[in-house]
């Protein structure tokens, strides 16, 4: 046991897990050309690719590095951690940058989406050794450390296709097929969500056109970048297959202008483009064989695309017309007997002793509105509260199992069966969520926006 501490003393304490530590970058023209830029930047995403644009040894080494830019600070981080180097000063050909983080934990969230929102750096989703995460986070520069923003859902993604709204301040998400290393559950639903990051609610937009859906899972040749100045992204293929994602106006356009394809797809040498970004309406990058890194670039506009005669995603709504049409008496007609069962028929001797709630919607009851503030007063804590919690705050933790979920999901349902007639809306007020060590149980959450508007009556 005394073995094992010494290790792991001996890893934190190690110079490359000291916060403040400094290191030197001399000779990579990009990187000292990006220091200079006083703007935000987007730079490349290839998932199968790794830049390495610090010297570092041991596990590390085996990290992509990434490089996040905003109007007045340069960043390098290395992926699936929580390190952050930041840039101080250039001289000559030199770039000096130093660790800002004090940060150990890592391994959860290897390929995150990361970027700047109002000066701080965020980073959204990854994965990590057991499962693919939806969280999002941010770097307190106070604490140096990383904490998780509560979201109304967790939708579990990786870096490979989001595109940031500066302007309404929206990250558009594409789920991409996967697998849960811990259950081999395979999941291949590509959808695209979009992320309102100043509400931090999720939205569902429609499930990915199907002639997109066939090129993912993506190839090691593959690259996605946002043009800040197209609004939009562009997204190049294994087989010379380029386009631009609108996902603002739900459009797609494929790449017409040879020049630029020619330009990505030149080398016979195996050398990649790296370190891509645009600005002002070109497309600068550096080849993977140049030990200079390089600038090159090349004019890029939206006339070098033709508009495709087809949506990038299909909106839920259309995709449910139908079967909301097809199905509306059969579901008016299922509503009309739930609604027998729950509120006319005779109740079982099974609820004899015990309190069955007044059908009376539009308002909650005592019991009710006590179960809803501790929920809700568990939730803005980050936590969440367990069956036994909500037995426990029902008077039922005496009695038998098949009493305490009888009641229990009366209570439940009843609750949110409430909330949607009093709001008219479809949100539950409290939700069930499967615990992740043992998907047979639940938890019990209340949302920051629905406990408020819930408890202001």
């Amino acid at each position: 046991m005394k073995w094992f501490v010494v290790v792991i003393l001996a890893f934190f304490s190690s110079p490359e897990n000291i916060m403040g530590q400094d290191t030197i970058v001399v000779g990579n023209e990009a990187l000292n050309k990006i220091f200079e830029i006083k703007e935000p930047l987007f730079f490349d995403i290839q998932p199968y690719r790794k830049n390495h644009y610090l010297n570092v040894e041991g596990y590390f080494s085996l990290h992509n590095q990434t490089l996040l830019k905003s109007k007045n600070d340069f960043f390098i981080r290395t992926d699936g951690t929580g390190r952050i180097f930041k840039a101080l000063r250039k001289s000559n050909d030199s770039l000096f940058l130093q660790r800002i983080d004090s940060t150990h934990f890592y391994g959860y969230n290897g390929e995150a989406y990361e970027f700047i929102y109002k000066d701080t750096i965020m980073s959204l989703g990854g994965v990590g050794y057991w499962r693919k995460n939806g969280h999002l986070r941010f770097y307190s520069d106070k604490n140096r450390e990383w904490d998780v923003i509560p979201l109304n859902t967790e939708i579990p993604v990786t870096k490979e296709c989001i595109y940031y709204d500066t302007t309404k301040q929206e990250l558009y998400l594409l789920t991409t097929p996967y697998l849960y290393p811990a259950t081999r559950e395979y999941f291949k639903e590509q959808f695209i969500y979009k992320l309102n990051l100043e509400n931090r609610n999720i939205t569902l937009m429609g499930s990915l056109n199907k002639d997109q859906a066939i090129n993912y899972p993506a190839r090691i040749q593959y690259i996605s970048l946002q043009l800040t100045s197209l609004n939009a992204q562009l997204v190049i293929f294994q087989g010379n297959k380029i386009f631009l994602y609108d996902f603002i106006n739900n459009e797609i356009y494929g790449l017409k202008n040879q020049a630029i394809e020619n330009r990505i797809f030149s080398s016979s040498t195996g050398a990649y483009l790296n370190i891509i970004f645009e600005r002002g309406g070109k497309l600068f990058f550096s080849k993977s064989n140049d030990p200079k890194y390089q600038l090159d670039s090349i004019p890029i506009k939206i006339t070098d695309f033709t508009k495709l005669n087809q949506k990038l995603y299909i909106p839920k709504s259309n995709k449910l017309a139908y079967l909301y049409w097809i199905g509306g008496l059969l579901f008016l007609s299922i509503g009309v007997f739930v609604y027998w069962k729950k509120y006319i028929q005779k109740p079982s001797g099974l609820n004899q002793g015990y309190p069955i709630y007044d059908i009376n919607e539009n308002k909650f009851k005592e019991n009710e509105l006590d179960l809803i503030e501790k929920i809700y007063n568990r939730s803005l804590e980050g936590k969440s509260y367990s069956v036994e919690d909500i037995n426990a705050a029902l008077g039922l933790s005496k009695k038998s199992l098949e009493i305490q979920k009888k009641i229990r999901t009366e209570t439940i349902n009843r609750i949110n069966h409430r909330f949607k007639i009093i709001f008219n809306t479809e949100d539950e007020l409290i939700e069930r969520i499967r615990l992740e060590e043992d998907r047979r149980f639940y938890k019990y959450i209340i949302s920051e926006e629905n406990g408020k508007r819930a408890l202001s009556i």
